[in-house]
């Protein structure tokens, strides 16, 4: 699962191994600049290797355009044949080169058919086999010109004793040395049958060996081609599994608050047509019917009045009769769609959940399946290795092997699991050196924007948590937006009174009215109690000191950010103290907006940013958890109003001058 989520490549051969480490290879420029080799010596060197794959590849100037000249004059049609023959030939290979690159290039990002246990076991067994049978026939020639000499020196010494008299002295001694050169002949001749029987052996443990490593890549290719389609399929299928439980995620934040809304329009829908519903009976009602009681003057009475005033209010009645029942009818209708709503989001989240149950479960099934071939592929390397072992009880290849230091026998399985802890040690040297290099290159602005995010995915993940940082924002923009209005408003009213003395009362009257019957005055400043009891203006006044502490933070950041990356080291204390003082400067100046640089919507930046921390703080986690749904919204208006609550009550908020957005957040929290 690891190794198709990363990509993760297994080469099957030398040349794979050496085109990849051709590919990361270093340019000739670099090594040049680092003063290891000279850049002509390295430009040879590089251009001899490109020329030499050509040459191998078959596809050098000598291999091309071969076609024998044919003497006569009546085999022009015979040589037109061959000419396009050979360019049909020379066709095929090209469209050969070009399918094997294609299918490269197409399984680039996909794992190898062969295995990795394959190229430890087989490749060091059959090197060991060639080895093997060229020492054994090496010593086979040597054995078998030794008989050859020996038997021409007993075949000398019988034509020498041949041609001697019988009573010659040295007639003994040419027989003793005859016996001596045919026992040194039959000894000879038993190493060279234990020779010869050894290349026989070692013929049959070659062709053993060939159909063992044609089962065993038969087998655990067709394995391993089930596995990397299993593992295709899991990962997709988790792939679509995640992207359900981030709909179902959503659609259960969303649901919570259609229902709440819903809800809501509901209960006003019935109301309203409950209103109406009495309007009509009492239009129609208009004295009580009484059962014995009716005498003739109180039937008199009700007829004269139905005569005189009946005439004249029938019409008019009759309309609004006919304009509440229609409108009676349309809340209805749309009472009767909005429950149809109500019903068809259920569903939809049923099957949205029934939607993820179905992909656990197939990936519950794949899972087994992977697990099932993968025991499979076990057993077929467990039998290889038997049959391997069994190999090696006929021969003994480590007495005659020169294998290096590295592999004491061909087939001994620690031998992978440490060549797996090789690469394992390759990769934590590669993931190091990535480590240090994200070091290096100044990731720390990347590394706030993926805090940020990781922040908004936890908030938005959780229907509460989505509830309260929407409304705490919306509560926290809107009372500032508010305070800023209701302050410019009041300096307008300043400055046309100061103009216009006659109409002091009625302007100041007529403009503050309307200003605070908005959330910011009316539900927030309005409902704080102080100790001594503040006027609407004063509090105005202390709000509008505070948005001036975090105006003046923001547009600090702003400039100390822009001369940072302008100015060099020596100049940056210099235009440090110059920004310090510009900002104190700023604070004992008149609360007039047009001191301000930074806008009043530059102020969300600050919002945002308090309204992400809170909501993702423990303390605010837990009362979350421990508050229902349909009072969250309470609880972030709550938190909101604690703020101004502490603002208007003149406590000791900052104990230096905020120079930035987080200075502010700590105050918040």
């Amino acid at each position: 699962e690891k190794a198709v989520s990363r990509h993760h490549q297994r080469f099957s051969s030398t040349m794979d191994n050496m085109n990849a480490m051709l590919k990361i290879r270093p340019s000739a420029e670099e090594v040049a600049e680092k003063g290891v080799a000279e850049l002509e010596d390295l430009l040879q060197m590089y251009d001899k290797s490109d020329d030499d794959s050509d040459e191998d590849n078959g596809f050098g100037e000598e291999n091309i355009d071969v076609i024998p000249l044919m003497p006569s004059t009546t085999a022009t049609k015979t040589q037109e044949h061959k000419s396009t023959a050979e360019e049909a030939m020379l066709k095929k290979k090209d469209n050969r080169k070009a399918k094997r690159t294609g299918l490269f290039h197409k399984d680039e990002n996909q794992p190898w058919e062969i295995s990795f246990t394959k190229t430890l076991l087989f490749s060091t067994i059959d090197q060991a086999l060639q080895n093997s049978c060229q020492q054994t026939a090496e010593q086979y020639q040597q054995v078998r010109l030794m008989v050859q000499d020996i038997a021409a020196k007993i075949g000398r010494v019988r034509d020498e004793s041949d041609q001697m008299d019988p009573l010659h002295p040295n007639e003994d001694k040419t027989f003793e040395e005859t016996a001596k050169l045919q026992q040194q002949l039959l000894t000879i001749t038993e190493q060279l049958e234990k020779t010869q029987g050894k290349l026989q052996l070692l013929g049959q443990v070659k062709a053993s060996l060939f159909q063992l490593e044609n089962d065993y890549n038969l087998k655990v290719g067709k394995l391993q081609r089930v596995e990397e389609g299993i593992l295709k399929r899991l990962q997709r299928t988790k792939t679509l599994k995640t992207r359900a439980e981030r709909v179902r995620y959503a659609e259960g934040s969303h649901r919570f608050w259609a229902f709440a809304k819903l809800d809501y329009t509901l209960n006003i829908t019935d109301l309203n047509s409950q209103y109406l519903k009495n309007k009509l009976q009492k239009m129609f009602v208009f004295f009580k019917k009484k059962k014995k009681n009716t005498t003739y003057t109180y039937i008199c009475i009700y007829i004269y009045v139905y005569v005189v005033f009946g005439k004249t209010k029938n019409r008019e009645n009759s309309d609004e009769a006919k304009e509440l029942g229609t409108e009676l009818a349309q809340n209805e209708s749309f009472s009767n769609s909005l429950k149809t709503f109500f019903e068809a989001l259920k569903r939809m989240s049923d099957v949205q959940q029934l939607i993820v149950k179905e992909y656990e479960a197939s990936i519950e099934n794949m899972e087994s399946d992977l697990l099932r071939v993968r025991h499979e592929m076990s057993k077929v390397r467990q039998s290889t290795f038997s049959s391997i072992y069994e190999l090696h009880k006929y021969i003994e290849l480590a007495d005659s092997l020169d294998l290096g230091q590295r592999r004491v026998s061909v087939a001994n399985a620690t031998e992978i699991e440490r060549e797996r802890r090789h690469h394992a040690t390759k990769i934590q040297r590669q993931l190091t050196a990535l480590q240090s290099q994200i070091r290096d290159m100044k990731m720390r602005s990347y590394n706030s924007r993926l805090d940020e995010m990781m922040d908004l995915d936890v908030i938005m993940s959780d229907p509460k948590s989505k509830s309260f940082f929407s409304v705490f924002c919306q509560s926290f923009s809107q009372t500032l937006i508010d305070v800023d209005l209701f302050h410019r408003q009041m300096n307008d009213n300043d400055n046309n009174n100061n103009n216009n003395n006659n109409n002091n009362n009625n302007n100041n009257g007529n403009a503050t009215d309307p200003l605070q019957h908005f959330y910011g005055i009316g539900n927030v400043l309005h409902t704080i109690d102080t100790k001594p009891s503040l006027s609407l203006d004063a509090k105005v006044e202390k709000t509008v000191r505070f948005l001036r502490v975090l105006r003046n933070a923001i547009d600090f950041e702003q400039n100390y950010e822009l001369l940072h990356s302008m100015a060099t080291v020596a100049e940056e204390r210099q235009q440090h103290q110059q920004l310090f003082a510009h900002t104190q400067m700023l604070q004992h100046l008149s609360p007039s907006p047009t001191d301000f640089k930074v806008k009043i919507e530059h102020l969300t930046l600050i919002v945002l940013f308090v309204a992400r921390k809170l909501t993702c703080h423990f303390n605010t986690q837990l009362d979350i958890e421990q508050t229902d749904i349909a009072l969250v919204p309470r609880l972030a208006e709550m938190r909101c109003r604690d703020i101004f609550t502490a603002v208007l009550q003149d406590r000791k908020l900052f104990s230096t001058t905020p120079h930035s957005v987080v200075e502010v957040l700590h105050v918040c929290m």
